[in-house]
């Protein structure tokens, strides 16, 4: 029987392919949803969720599409997103192990199911040769800010513009509220950074740091929106919500609100 589909697909370069994407790659929407937000939930439950939300696209938490599951688990995956009309805009995994072959696959996989984005907290012994493989698959491979903490590397603006400086090919995912846990300004940064910012994580956070509805924490979310559109209008944007961590329910409950909130924001 002949493979069809990614499985057709996978032993194939780039070259032959043409980096022509097979049809699951779709447009994205305005925004979409880190997965990371509704961790707790399989991937099984989790696409209802996104439905009776009105989520139409995704990036995902590594735990909702594994780039390290078998060829035919990935494609199930990918097919049970498609099948609810949810588009994948971004990928992220902390899954590179230093393996060439291993960490190819990765992007091979993200390639093939249409992602544009992978989105990494590599250690720099490892993001050089991680994103020329990258740029090798047509992937964009973006970093992402982290929150202040003893092992965090990656955190100020400072921080920011030399790791940007040595990787040029890896541009950056933005993280507003790890920047205001910093004590930074988000816009500013945005301004700052300009086109390197392809990715906007959006969030509010209340004075201690924590979750809050879009609106109703200590983020000047008009300010955000603002820089973006003048320094940064290609990051895609995309809502990330980890408030109520003890009850699910709850968190989704207030996902709607801030899915309605984000729409309203971005017109």
């Amino acid at each position: 029987m002949q493979a069809t589909g990614l499985a057709a697909l996978f032993a194939a370069t780039p070259m032959s392919l043409s980096l022509a994407r097979p049809s699951m790659a779709r447009s994205r929407p305005a925004f979409s949803l880190q997965t990371y937000s509704l961790k707790e939930l399989n991937r099984h439950h989790l696409v209802p969720v996104l439905d009776s939300l009105d989520i139409r696209g995704v990036e995902l938490y590594d735990r909702h599409l594994s780039p390290t599951a078998s060829l035919d688990d990935f494609t199930a995956g990918v097919r049970e997103f498609e099948k609810a009309g949810i588009s994948l805009s971004g990928l992220y995994t902390e899954r590179f192990n230093g393996d060439l072959s291993h960490d190819e696959r990765i992007l091979r996989l993200a390639y093939l199911a249409g992602i544009p984005d992978i989105l990494t907290s590599l250690p720099e012994d490892r993001l050089a040769t991680v994103s020329r493989l990258a740029e090798k698959w047509g992937i964009n491979l973006l970093v992402h800010n982290q929150s202040p903490g003893p092992d965090a590397t990656l955190v100020t603006p400072d921080d920011l513009y030399a790791h940007l400086g040595r990787f040029p090919r890896v541009d950056l995912c933005l993280d507003i509220g790890n920047l205001v846990r910093a004590g930074h300004d988000p816009a500013e940064t945005i301004s700052a950074m300009g086109p390197r910012v392809r990715v906007l994580h959006v969030k509010d956070v209340d004075a201690e740091g924590r979750h809050t509805n879009l609106g109703d924490g200590t983020i000047d979310l008009d300010a955000v929106f603002r820089a973006r559109k003048r320094h940064a209008s290609g990051a895609h944007v995309v809502l990330e919500y980890g408030g109520q961590p003890d009850d699910i329910q709850a968190r989704i409950d207030a996902l709607a609100v801030n899915v309605q909130r984000l729409g309203d924001w971005l017109g």
